[in-house]
């Protein structure tokens, strides 16, 4: 999922992104408590901690994105699908950020530096954690609303994406 590497920032302070989302922008996340649980040698810095996160993060929208986006249409292809999420990055580009908060937040509360003088403490990370998937689900569930497959050009125009219907009727005789 290269394109969306990079898609988020880590700071305006750090560097522009295309989608000017930037994970300091979401509430308790600054470069300073992001580097102070930077402690290992497989993350000496803030930038490691960011990058782990958005590996993370990514992972997982690519699962979620999969799921949601079958909850209407039957798409079995991951090229596909790899393929909305670039075209529509944009568009999902609010519920990645989330994710990449609540990355985050696992972080922090599975950090060995996590104490009141360092950073936040465990609670308020597992509450910010909570809310950062919660606002994660509500964008991109209204993010894959907003997407048709037969309307992308990831999909010939010779062929069609099956849709499923939104409700479905099943007759029970006793």
């Amino acid at each position: 999922m290269d394109c969306l590497k990079g898609y988020i920032g880590i700071s305006p302070t750090v560097g522009e992104v295309e989608s000017n989302l930037y994970l300091t922008e979401l509430s308790g996340i600054t470069i300073d408590n992001l580097d102070k649980i930077a402690v290992s040698p497989e993350q000496p810095s803030f930038e490691a901690v960011f990058h782990d996160c958005e590996k993370r993060a990514i992972l997982s929208f690519k699962g979620a994105f999969t799921a949601r986006i079958n909850e209407c249409f039957h798409i079995c292809d991951s090229a596909l699908i790899e393929c909305l999420i670039c075209e529509f990055r944009e568009r999902l580009a609010p519920a990645l950020w989330y994710a990449i908060g609540a990355e985050a937040m696992i972080e922090r509360q599975g950090s060995d530096r996590l104490n009141r003088f360092t950073t936040i403490d465990r609670k308020k990370a597992g509450d910010l954690q909570k809310f950062f998937e919660e606002r994660y689900e509500y964008e991109l569930t209204n993010a894959v609303k907003s997407i048709n497959p037969n309307h992308s050009a990831c999909v010939a125009p010779d062929e069609e994406i099956e849709d499923r219907p939104l409700i479905t009727f099943t007759e029970c005789l006793p």
